[in-house]
């Protein structure tokens, strides 16, 4: 019997065990006690058939294993019961904090809701520029026709107006500073009457849902000095252009401001206000960003439309323009055509007073693109037309060699006191085949016929020659 509660007890647990001994003592006390002598076989009636003979123990272990089964299954349900309670705590804290969140959300909502408010109230009052000009007023200017959008013509319109009003502080509806900066350049190129525009430029984004950017240019110069120059500015211009008709061609009207240009400014590096015209049309010494806007401005009084133009030259940075005559596009480069020293019979001498250079006027792409290139970032217009070029004009300029018609055409200048005697061709190849012959042969006669006509002991000139140009010029000393 000891046998079989070590066996039965090897399968509980220690609190169970415990339990069990004591429960397993009293009732074997009872046992002991049903087979003393006081206990007669009428007592037995109290108890199960078949207690008798060790049925005490027997009835015993059945009663435990029930109990204890019973006393597994009640902790069983005390797990799930924890198990439900744990859910329902876990599920009660995540409402908890989501309600929290809510309220938190909507605090913050309507601090924005506020804070949206009085930044727009804000915007609204603004002192963005009062734009006063049209598309009409805008309708020749090329860099404003690259822009694509209203947004951007806005912005553009609006940093036009703020420097005419000579504004210092402009704001802008924009939210772009890099593109912001590109529009300002574009309306500099446009407008080379604001010659004030600024020598620094800085742009500060500001607002946050209702964003803008503020425009900040330092002058170089107050305003009562900017007024002050654009008076003079504005007598310089109306001085040179009383020089030609209004109801001159557009050919002539842009030969006049070319030779304008190059007979009255000087080129100088480091001048005040060289990056304007200022320098160029009222101090008359430049660089070539003055001598092209200069000659922007004068053709635009004229109502010829003129663009200004960027690229490289000779290895630097350059400026020229591309103007229009007569439904056809051409660059002309007022810099390029005031040279310094040109190439002579006895070697290196100064120009003549008032020579000009006709090579950079009114000329095609694959003529400037010899010794200039030409910005890409821009898409200008192509030139590709000769016709209003100086020397086709003027009878100058040969497909072929001809000896006769060469010498024809400088004989008919030399007679008119014309100057210079040009003989250009479109090759290398060709200029180089006759270079030799027009100088030993054709110039030669040319003066003897300057000699004869006017009756000259001597003639006198300077020629230069230029492969790269493929053209031959000569500079008659007609002893005025």
């Amino acid at each position: 019997m000891q046998n079989d509660w070590d066996g039965f007890r090897n399968e509980l647990d220690n609190e169970s065990l415990g339990s069990y001994d004591n429960y397993a003592n009293n009732n074997i006390a009872s046992y002991e006690s049903a087979n003393s002598e006081d206990f007669d076989d009428d007592d037995w009636s109290n108890y199960p058939d078949g207690f008798e003979d060790n049925g005490w123990l027997n009835y015993s272990t059945e009663t435990v294993e029930n109990s204890l089964i019973s006393n597994q299954k009640y902790k069983k349900k005390n797990k799930k019961r924890g198990c439900l309670t744990a859910i329902i705590v876990f599920f009660a804290i995540i409402f908890t904090l989501l309600a929290m969140w809510g309220a938190f959300y909507a605090v913050i909502r309507y601090i924005d809701y506020r804070q949206d408010a009085q930044e727009k109230a804000t915007y609204e009052v603004l002192p963005f520029p009062v734009v006063t000009l049209d598309d009409e007023d805008l309708a020749g200017n090329f860099y404003y026709n690259l822009l694509e959008t209203d947004e951007k013509r806005t912005v553009y319109k609006e940093i036009a107006q703020g420097l005419k009003d000579k504004d210092d502080s402009i704001l802008l509806h924009f939210n772009d500073e890099q593109l912001a900066y590109a529009i300002f350049i574009y309306v500099t190129n446009d407008y080379p009457e604001i010659f004030w525009g600024g020598e620094e430029v800085m742009i500060e984004k500001r607002g946050e849902n209702y964003p803008y950017l503020l425009l900040r240019l330092k002058f170089a110069n107050d305003t009562e000095t900017i007024e002050k120059r654009e008076e003079e500015v504005e007598m310089a211009a109306t001085e040179i252009l009383s020089g030609i008709s209004p109801d001159a061609s557009n050919y002539d009207k842009a030969l006049y401001v070319y030779e304008t240009v190059v007979k009255t400014v000087d080129y100088e590096r480091g001048v005040p206000d060289s990056q304007n015209m200022y320098s160029a049309i009222v101090n008359k010494v430049s660089v070539c960003a003055g001598y092209a806007k200069m000659t922007q401005y004068l053709l635009k009084r004229l109502g010829i439309q003129c663009i200004y133009v960027t690229g490289i030259s000779a290895g630097e940075a350059h400026a020229w323009n591309i103007v229009k005559v007569d439904d056809k596009y051409y660059h002309m480069d007022t810099t390029w055509g005031d040279p310094v020293f040109a190439s002579t019979e006895g070697g290196e001498s100064a120009i003549p007073e008032g020579y000009v250079n006709y090579d950079y006027f009114c000329v095609n792409d694959e003529q400037i693109s010899r010794n200039h290139v030409v910005d890409i970032s821009y898409p200008f217009p192509a030139c590709t037309s000769l016709e209003a070029n100086f020397y086709v004009v003027n009878g100058m300029y040969f497909e072929e060699y001809d000896r006769e018609i060469i010498l024809n055409m400088m004989n008919n200048r030399v007679t008119s006191k014309k100057n210079p005697t040009v003989v250009k061709f479109p090759t290398t190849e060709i200029y180089e085949a006759h270079r030799e012959e027009i100088i030993n042969d054709l110039v030669q006669k040319a003066a003897n016929t300057l000699m004869n006509f006017y009756g000259m002991h001597e003639v006198n000139y300077i020629y230069f020659e230029d492969s790269e140009a493929c053209e031959t010029v000569v500079y008659w000393d007609y002893g005025n």
